[in-house]
Parts: C-alpha cells; structure tokens; sequence
C-alpha cells in the first residue's frame, strides 16, 4: 500500500510543478512576477487610438504698435484603427492595422476693427491607412512589457482645401502613398486575455496630391507632401 501511494503523491507533486507552465501553454506566461512572457502561436486583437491636438494664437500688430486681433491655428489629427498580431516566437508579434485617419488644419483670423465675422479657412484630409507591423514585448514585471515596434504601409483618401476668397467652397483632390510608424508603448496584462495599451506612436505619410483635370483641361502634375504627426497612443487588446 506505501508503494502506491507514494507513486499517487509524487504525480500529483509533477502535476502541481508543471500546473503554471500548462496553463499558460497556449496564451501568457506566468510566474512570481505576473505575466513575464507571450508565448508562439498567441493572437491578440485591439483597438488602438491616437489623437494630437494644438492651437496656437498669435495677436496682429497694428498701429503704434498696439494689437488689432489675432490669428488662431487649430490643428487635430486623429487614426483610429483595428489591430491583429501573432506571435511568432515567444514575444516576438507580427501584424496587421487597418484604420482611419483624420487631419484638419483651420485658420481662423479675427480682425475687431474691421466690424465683421472672423474668417476661417480649414485643410483636412481623411482616408483609409494600414500597416504590416512587428512589435517585440520586453518584460518590466509585474505584467508590463515594454513593446518598441516599426511598421511600413500604405495611406489613400481625399482632401479638401477652400477656394480662395470662400469660407464655405472647397476643392477637393486625391491624396495616397507610403506611411511608417514608429512605436515606443507599454502593455499591460490584467489578466491572460485582456490587455492596456499605451505609448508614444510617430505615423508619417509620404504621398503624393493628385488633382482632377478642370474641363476642357488637362490634368495638373501631382504634388508631393511630407506629413509627420507625434503623439500619445491608447487601446485595448484581447489575447488567446
């Protein structure tokens, strides 16, 4: 009776010793330290947001040196997008993000002298954007990774600028070409699924402006426009 018994305590010894690494055999690793590590063949899907916002306002000079009214620039960049990663080493994840993105530059002149409403002029692009990404988790403990990561893409939309001496029509022309992204975030673990993102992102879009040709026309040569935008990203994921 001793012999099978003591063969019953140690495989359930085995089985308490190896319960930890079973568990997280198919999803996030876990230790003393929480979450330490995302193992091969883990998918997480999420959200992720990114949002800049700046005004600045500068007073006109008049006479004497005295102001008379003021300029403001509002400029707001928004991409929201749906993200997929797999792991394909243990935190090693590539990826897909498909999105949206929104800039809008306006400038509003208010001038109290001349009796009349401010006069605002806006530029905005909006469009579809995505990325390949590739994001490595490094571990900070206590569940937190550190997730510096690149990804290169592609940027296509509309944008529309006013036609001068009219506050109210715009002309509206193609925008397309290559985006990069630069992430420098940190994730952290609430649990082997769910997930918080958050972090510095750089999105820049190298494209081209196309317009269309007026009638009887021809059509105008493109032009090339450089567009970085900085700032702090948020999301969530789910992981299994």
């Amino acid at each position: 009776m001793k012999k099978p018994l003591a063969r019953i305590l140690t495989v359930c010894a085995i089985a308490l010793a190896v319960a930890p690494a079973t568990a997280g055999a198919a999803g996030v690793g876990k230790s003393w330290a929480g979450y330490t590590f995302i193992k091969k063949g883990v998918i997480d899907l999420g959200l992720e947001n990114l949002l800049l916002y700046r005004t600045t306002i500068t007073p006109l000079p008049g006479t004497g040196g005295a102001e008379d009214g003021e300029t403001t620039v509002t400029d707001v960049a928004y991409t929201g997008a749906l993200t997929g990663r797999y792991f394909v080493i243990n935190n090693l994840a590539v990826g897909l993000s498909a999105g949206f993105f929104l800039r809008s530059a306006s400038t509003e002149t208010d001038l109290p002298g001349a009796g009349d409403e401010p006069s605002e002029q806006t530029n905005s692009d909006t469009g579809f954007i995505g990325f390949a990404t590739g994001h490595y988790y490094v571990p900070l403990g206590n569940s937190f990774f550190l997730t510096p990561g690149l990804g290169a893409g592609y940027f296509t939309g509309t944008r529309e600028t006013p036609v001068a001496g009219s506050n109210s029509q715009k002309d509206e022309s193609t925008v397309s070409g290559f985006a990069g992204r630069f992430d420098l975030g940190a994730v952290f673990y609430a649990g082997p699924q769910f997930n918080l993102k958050a972090g510095l992102n750089v999105v820049g879009r190298f494209g081209s402006q196309t317009f269309e040709a007026p009638a009887g026309g021809t059509e105008p040569d493109p032009v090339d426009f450089t567009t970085i935008d900085a700032g702090f990203n948020i999301g969530l994921g789910y992981s299994f």
